[in-house]
């Protein structure tokens, strides 16, 4: 199996996220995630929905 992203080998990697029609390596996931964060914490309206899902979290947890 291979990443999507960038076509390294599951061997190349130390984590490799398989669905059902892509993967994604733990290296592009963390490149992917600074991205995103980013993106949200640019807007305050999305900071304020990932601090009720992280009260939602905290409660469910």
């Amino acid at each position: 199996m291979i990443c999507s992203f960038c076509k390294k080998h599951q061997n190349e990697v130390a984590v490799l996220v398989v669905g059902p029609d892509v993967s994604i390596c733990d290296e592009c996931l963390f490149i992917c995630f600074d991205v995103v964060k980013e993106h949200f914490y640019s807007t305050e309206k999305v900071v304020k929905a990932h601090e009720n899902t992280i009260k939602l979290m905290e409660i469910g947890g």
